[in-house]
């Protein structure tokens, strides 16, 4: 189990033998006593508990896609010659922002309208036509 810093709940990710890909299963111990579990890929309650997907996915897991992908598509704009500066990401499944960090720590181009930047995302882009 690990501690959550700052947040009212601790995550286990218990011993499970090959599960379906999104059916991964995860328990949330809560400060309250209670237990969840979640699928992992149940989006809308995994996203309503802030840092939850973060603590599993970046820190647990150690999902490195954003940085994997960041630098091919770097790579691939260097090959092309092009200034990664006037590059454009448009990361149409993004939910909590991660992807685009590499392109804001300047490591790769990237979409710099994230966290932070005022513009809304998710259901809230959506719903106003501002991605």
């Amino acid at each position: 189990m690990t501690t959550t810093e700052g947040r009212p709940f601790t995550v286990e990710i218990p011993p499970q033998a090959d599960p379906q890909i999104g059916r991964e299963r995860i328990l949330v111990h809560f400060d309250d006593g209670r237990t969840e579990e979640l699928c992992l890929h149940d989006y809308d309650r995994v996203y309503a508990l802030p840092g939850l997907y973060e603590e599993v996915v970046q820190r647990r897991l150690g999902c490195r896609s954003p940085e994997e992908s960041g630098s091919m598509l770097a790579g691939a704009t260097d090959s092309l010659g092009w200034e990664r500066s006037q590059v454009r990401v448009l990361d149409i499944g993004a939910g909590n922002g991660i992807s685009g960090g590499p392109g804001r720590a300047g490591d790769a181009p990237g979409d710099r309208h994230r966290p932070g930047t005022g513009r809304p995302r998710g259901r809230a882009a959506r719903s106003t036509g501002r991605l």
